[in-house]
């Protein structure tokens, strides 16, 4: 199978995508840092920062749908435990129903490859998982992975309230 290859970071394209506060410009330095140090724990700035710009309170934008092959290499590339971190922002930009921009087509084949590589990153992601919301995240990466995006949506909670409830009775999980 051919590889798919994201949109480099060098690119000036960057600069025409939006995301939350305008162009992307940061975007592409971000998702390097987190390339070249992709076991970065969770507090760090740079998972803050990407996090607010390209699924900012659920809404995703055109950056987001570019960063979401970068965000695959690097949930690849970490630990278990930090891969868990990449794929919270995967799986939320996924499963948002907030859609302010629209996916370019020219960037649809490396977001769908990476979408499909959510299942295999999550069980590989899940030996780092030690709280019921990392569980979760596993959980709606591979249904995410697997195209059951309203199913992900029920059990996986991007903004972090833990607020898991049945899809059926509404019942709190947790």
């Amino acid at each position: 199978m051919a590889t798919i290859q994201p949109l480099p970071l060098d690119n000036p394209r960057w600069s025409e995508l939006s995301h939350a506060y305008g162009p992307a410009v940061d975007t592409p330095g971000l998702l390097g840092q987190l390339l070249a140090q992709p076991n970065r724990d969770v507090d760090d700035p740079v998972w803050d920062q990407l996090f607010g710009s390209i699924c900012h309170q659920g809404s995703v934008y055109e950056a987001s749908f570019a960063a979401m092959p970068h965000l695959a290499n690097i949930a690849e590339r970490a630990e278990p435990r930090p891969a868990l971190w990449a794929l919270n922002l995967i799986t939320a930009i996924a499963v948002s129903q907030n859609r302010r921009g629209k996916m370019p087509p020219d960037l649809a084949p490396a977001y769908e490859s990476a979408v499909a590589r959510l299942s295999e990153l999550a069980v590989r992601a899940l030996s780092g998982a030690d709280s019921f919301r990392e569980v979760a995240i596993c959980c709606g990466a591979i249904m995410a992975g697997r195209g059951w995006l309203e199913a992900a949506s029920h059990i996986f909670d991007p903004i972090g309230d833990d607020q898991y409830t049945c899809p059926h009775c509404e019942e709190r999980l947790v």
